[in-house]
């Protein structure tokens, strides 16, 4: 939203979000001269009601032009094309990763997506073929914006854990693969004791097996609530950043690790391997022993580790918010005209 404010000044941005909750801060002073915040506390259901009664978004935010899904909620418009953002289907490909309720709400708002949206927009090559596999989605009606690597704070690197420990970000659920990850850094750790594994993330769902795991290792250690400065003092503080997940839509961890120079583990074969490219190590990340030979020869090798993290910062920074605004600028005129 800032770059497309920032790229296009004479676009008017209205932002439209509801929750129940009061929100602790409203993040208006953050704000552009041509973007307005329009929150509600209407619940989703109410909004459903209002839209089926003619309410459409662009009749709520004054005859827009282009109305987009951002994510997992969806207002219906009454004229205005809409652009919607599919982030990934790894339900649909990864069923045992979500619980039924998660699965059959996905599947009805994609296929909603796949109904009405005029143009949808993706992060990478892979939610393409995902969508086009599952949801029967014309390829033309997809476009890949990648996303940007935000600027992270400034500061010194977290030494709290120790002199070295390898870093994993994301929310605790099992599409991110972190038991295996803590099983293979058992063997990473009885060959280097001093090392610990860090996990930066909130506990998501069917997390309890994760829990069990880290709570039963002292050299597993869970940070669930690392703001932005806390979290870039983690990235700079870490040896290697893994990110094994099974599947991702992008993996921006594996962004932000590699703007700050840091080698990248990664799972072979997915968005985060097609992301890190030849900056980070792809193993098999449903073998655990290859999870922790690649572990074991990114700690064992600072050559390596330094060479992987000079194509890192090379190769993240192509990736910026200002190219992914004037992707998504493009998308709405294309919508536009559809």
């Amino acid at each position: 939203m800032a770059a497309l404010a920032t790229a296009f000044p004479d676009d008017r941005l209205e932002l439209y979000g509801h929750r129940l909750r009061r929100p602790r801060e409203r993040p208006t002073a953050a704000l552009p001269p041509n973007a307005r915040l329009r929150s509600s506390r209407v619940p989703a259901g109410a909004l459903s009601l209002a839209e089926r009664a003619g309410l459409g978004a662009d009749v709520l935010l004054g005859a827009a032009d282009v109305v987009h899904w951002t994510d997992y909620v969806a207002l219906g418009t009454r004229h205005a094309p809409v652009v919607a953002t599919v982030h990934d289907v790894c339900f649909a490909d990864l069923p045992a990763c979500y619980t039924t309720a998660q699965r059959a709400a996905a599947t009805v708002l994609v296929r909603r997506v796949a109904d009405e949206a005029a143009r949808i927009i993706v992060p990478c090559d892979r939610v393409v073929g995902d969508l086009r596999r599952h949801f029967d989605v014309e390829a033309d009606r997809i476009d890949v914006v990648p996303h940007g690597c935000r600027p992270l704070p400034d500061g010194p690197p977290a030494v709290e854990h120790g002199a070295e420990y390898v870093l994993c970000v994301g929310t605790l659920q099992p599409r991110k693969n972190v038991e295996r990850l803590i099983e293979a850094f058992d063997a990473v750790h009885a060959q280097h004791p001093r090392l610990k594994l860090v996990l930066a993330g909130p506990v998501g769902w069917m997390a309890d097996g994760i829990r069990v795991a880290t709570l039963a290792r002292a050299h597993v250690v869970h940070e669930p609530e690392a703001d932005a400065a806390r979290l870039a003092a983690l990235y700079r503080g870490a040896l290697v950043v893994a990110m094994p997940s099974l599947a991702e839509g992008f993996g921006l961890p594996v962004l932000e690790a590699m703007a700050l120079g840091k080698p990248v583990l990664v799972g072979a074969d997915t968005a985060c391997s097609d992301l890190a490219a030849d900056a980070g190590l792809a193993v098999d990340a449903t073998d655990v022993d290859a999870l922790a030979t690649g572990l074991l020869t990114l700690v064992a090798d600072e050559a390596l580790r330094q060479r992987l993290g000079a194509r890192g910062v090379e190769r993240a920074a192509a990736f910026t918010w200002e190219r992914s605004a004037r992707l998504t600028r493009a998308v709405y005129a294309k919508a536009l005209q559809a």
